[in-house]
């Protein structure tokens, strides 16, 4: 395909073993491509010259071997997706370590660079920085991780915490910057003050089969709005006190 200007897209065969010579230089058109997992070498120039290269899928476990200038003139901040928890082996492989944007789909993307520090600090025990899907599910409490961090605005990814069953007491009080929180789909239960003095939070999201909202859990919340599911059957004393903003 050297010189195909208008090329731009190609499906590459799943038995392909090695990307040869030149296979794509100048397809300037060429917006993505994904590299089967049996590819084991891009030779010299394979895809020099893809300026328009936008993003790349790499599907093998082990990076492949990168001839002289095989990416030479592709933009090296382009999305590039890498296997499972191979992130650490494609940045320390020649070749691939000038591509600054890897990306492991089975690691969590936090919006909150704050709340990501705070959950890899306490519960990334592979120790690569990040903290996959698998790691955030074995997390069975909360504990005071997150307790009087102002600094913290929004956890929409706490709905991929699923070994938890209570945002235990105080998990989140004080959390006064705290703007948005989804709810893990097995948690049963609110417990004490666990997002009292939450003041900037105007609304959650509950999981259906929720039971409890025990005293005081949303104190003094910002809450305009909540949809309570209706398989809570205990809603504690002054749970939702102090919430003068809570019309519905």
């Amino acid at each position: 395909f050297c010189g195909c200007t208008a090329l731009t897209s190609v499906n590459i065969p799943s038995q392909v073993e090695k990307i040869y010579y030149c296979s794509f230089q100048d397809c300037s058109s060429l917006t993505s491509i994904t590299l089967p997992s049996g590819v084991t070498e891009i030779q010299t120039l394979a895809f020099y010259g893809c300026s328009s290269l936008s993003e790349m899928t790499l599907l093998s476990t082990n990076p492949p071997t990168v001839g002289e200038n095989a990416f030479a003139y592709v933009d090296k901040t382009i999305p590039v997706y890498v296997p499972c928890e191979r992130v650490g082996a494609y940045h320390s492989a020649a070749g691939w370590s000038e591509f600054s944007n890897m990306i492991d789909p089975c690691v969590i993307n936090f919006a909150d660079q704050n709340v990501k520090a705070l959950c890899v600090a306490n519960w990334d025990t592979s120790g690569d920085g990040e903290l996959s899907y698998t790691e955030a599910a074995a997390v069975t409490s909360l504990g005071e991780v997150f307790k009087s961090k102002t600094n913290i605005t929004s956890f929409d990814e706490l709905q991929y915490f699923t070994g938890l069953t209570a945002i235990n007491s105080q998990a989140f009080y004080m959390c006064t910057y705290l703007t948005s929180v989804v709810v893990p789909e097995n948690v049963l239960s609110i417990e004490n003050s666990a997002f009292q003095q939450c003041t900037r939070m105007t609304s959650i999201v509950l999981p259906d089969g929720m039971q409890v909202i025990r005293p005081q859990a949303f104190y003094s919340c910002g809450l305009t709005h909540i949809d309570i599911p209706e398989t809570v059957t205990v809603i504690n004393r002054h749970a939702f006190a102090s919430c003068h903003g809570l019309t519905e």
